[in-house]
């Protein structure tokens, strides 16, 4: 039986986890952005929310869903696979 330490230790591991894939998000969304040559502001019109709802998904600071990567990827004209790479 798992003692409240190991749950605990645990729960750090997956949520550092968390943390380093939605920075991963993050990063490549913001790459994929830049080469584009397409700023916050217009992507955020674009997809239909705010200019800082663009900056924290880049900065890894908003949980993300799936269908919001869809979206995204429509929205900048990639696959999902390349918001996801390297995860």
């Amino acid at each position: 039986m798992e003692t409240r330490t190991n749950i605990s230790n645990n729960l750090k591991y997956i949520k550092a986890d968390k943390n380093l894939t939605l920075e991963k998000v993050g990063d490549n969304l913001k790459k994929i952005r830049s080469e584009k040559k397409i700023t916050q502001q217009s992507l955020a019109d674009n997809f239909g929310c705010g200019q800082s709802y663009i900056s924290l998904l880049e900065g890894g600071d908003v949980d993300i869903q799936i269908c919001t990567i869809v979206d995204l990827a429509k929205a900048l004209g990639v696959t999902t696979n390349e918001i996801l790479k390297g995860i």
